[in-house]
């Protein structure tokens, strides 16, 4: 979603899928996760645009910079180059 998604435009459950591009037998699962993701507290980071539909909020740029750090083991430049409208000097890493 980070990689494709266009800053301030939901994406469809159907198009972030897509993106994953999971195993057939995973698209279950993968849309499940898309609902959790748009739905749940604990990802500030995604907002919830209505059925099936999400958007990155940048307001809460630092919670997805910290995600991608330590849940995806994502290293600070590659942070840097897909939130090029962050600063990522607002948190340590």
């Amino acid at each position: 979603m980070v990689s494709h998604h266009c800053w301030g435009s939901p994406i469809s459950r159907g198009a972030a899928v897509n993106f994953a591009a999971v195993a057939t037998d995973e698209l279950g699962q993968a849309k499940a996760d898309f609902e959790t993701l748009r739905t749940s507290p604990e990802y500030p980071f995604v907002g919830n645009r209505g059925p099936e539909r999400a958007v990155l909020e940048t307001n809460e740029f630092g919670a997805l910079a910290r995600f991608l750090h330590e849940t995806c083991d994502w290293p600070r430049w590659k942070i840097n180059s897909r939130l090029k409208h962050f600063e990522t000097d607002e948190f340590e890493f």
